[in-house]
């Protein structure tokens, strides 16, 4: 499989990368023979678990910049990317606390492109007697959105770090009380252009019985205050308040509906304010042993249909393919955009293919729709295609090697925001 991986490779790029990429391409294909310095899987002291971890990738990238050629011009390049990450967990009677940390470097061989991404996040989860639970935890995240592409479609450069307090406490037998805030600061960075907006959330949800034969009722209420540092127009006030009904059928099905009222307010621009009746209902169902899935549908402050669901079929042990679906107003965290939202849909197939004890497929493929994100005063509309199909081989416990393939494609009414993508990878991943 390495011999196929590096022809398929080398067509496929100019000839002024290959002399560039051979040595690359050789570490990688070599580093499953290179002499192991610690032969157990994770550092174990005093029930503190230490987990490393180590990737290498090299990507030959046709366009770096997502551009569409018409104002910039589309560069290619060989993107080499280590990637460090080290996990710990460490247990105390009932209590546990964990940690992990992912660093993300990456480096264009001929042009300016060069990335530290990282991610950093805490977590300490308590459990006292009387049904108290209490999950204190802190993420930190900086990283270019068109990297993955998985989720996201657009060049730019975002920082975020949440803070977060999740408590549950079982009041009697049936009755439940849970509790939710977190504080979010972000700073998303667009050519010259920065933003920064804070969000503080709170939720609160109290469940009771309502009959013997598993049906629950709840009572919410969720409030959001979001402040952006430099548009005050934009800083709003959103109140939720939600009664809900959920039902336990037969051990393949479940049901609930809920409905209130939700409010938003803007501080400083009442045009955008609304106050409107909201509500969802969804299941969740287990159709056979091998095929399950759920859905919601609702209406939104916005007046808007909001929707998602998936389904998976799980074909053998480690096989499966999952559809899922979704559509929902979101934020915009454009400066020059007229609307506050917009709206976003997007469908997603999955499939992964276990193929005896060591080789993995998985093929991913995503088409997502922004609808009405007003630009200045042109309304703008996106329809973005994203497939990637990955292929690893186990070596042993510790080692991944493997071929990666990733293809994206924006058509949009304004011709400046289309794009074209491929990129074709190598990557070896240790777990010590």
């Amino acid at each position: 499989m390495k011999g196929i991986m590096f022809f398929l490779l080398m067509d496929t790029m100019d000839n002024k990368y290959a002399f560039r990429f051979l040595p690359v391409l050789l570490f990688v294909l070599l580093f499953p023979y290179i002499p192991s310095v610690s032969a157990e899987t994770s550092f174990v002291y005093r029930g503190l678990k230490i987990s490393p971890e180590f990737s290498i990738h090299a990507e030959y990238n046709d366009n770096v910049t997502l551009s569409s050629g018409m104002n910039e011009k589309i560069e290619d390049d060989i993107v080499l990317k280590f990637i460090p990450s080290v996990r710990a967990f460490l247990p105390y009677k009932d209590h546990n606390f964990s940690l992990g940390v992912v660093g993300d470097y990456r480096k264009g061989t001929s042009t300016s492109l060069s990335d530290l991404n990282m991610s950093a996040v805490s977590n300490m989860n308590l459990n006292f007697p009387g049904g108290l639970k209490i999950s204190v935890s802190d993420q930190y995240t900086k990283t270019r959105f068109d990297q993955a592409l998985f989720e996201e479609d657009d060049v730019s450069t975002s920082q975020s770090n949440t803070a977060s307090v999740v408590s549950s406490y079982i009041i009697s037998r049936r009755v439940r009380l849970d509790g939710e805030y977190f504080h979010k600061w972000e700073e998303s960075e667009s050519g010259s252009e920065v933003m920064t907006r804070y969000t503080d959330d709170f939720k609160g949800k109290l469940f009771f019985p309502v009959s013997r034969n598993n049906t629950i009722m709840y009572l919410s209420y969720n409030v959001t205050v979001q402040d952006y540092e430099d548009r005050a127009v934009n800083n709003y006030i959103n109140n939720r308040y939600l009664i809900g009904l959920k039902w336990a059928g037969p051990s393949r099905f479940s049901l609930f509906a809920e409905g209130g009222y939700e409010e938003l307010d803007y501080s400083h621009a009442k045009d955008g304010n609304r106050d409107n009746y909201v509500g969802n209902i969804g299941l969740d169902v287990k159709f056979t042993e091998t095929t399950d899935g759920s859905v919601y549908i609702g209406r939104d402050v916005y007046e808007n249909l909001v929707y998602k669901g998936d389904v998976t079929y799980t074909y053998s042990e480690n096989s499966s393919v999952t559809f899922s679906a979704g559509k929902k107003t979101e934020s915009s965290f454009a400066s020059n955009q007229l609307n506050r939202t917009f709206e976003s849909t997007r469908y997603k197939l999955q499939f992964v293919k276990v193929m005896g004890n060591n080789i993995t497929a998985n093929l991913f493929g995503a088409y997502i729709l922004h609808k009405d994100s007003q630009i200045n005063d042109e309304e703008q509309n996106d329809k973005v295609w994203i497939g990637r199909a990955k292929l690893s081989y186990s070596v042993n416990e510790s080692l991944d090697v493997g071929a990666i393939y990733l293809y994206a494609k924006k058509n949009s009414n304004i011709n400046e925001a289309e794009y074209k993508n491929n990129r074709f990878g190598i990557f070896a991943n240790y777990i010590f």
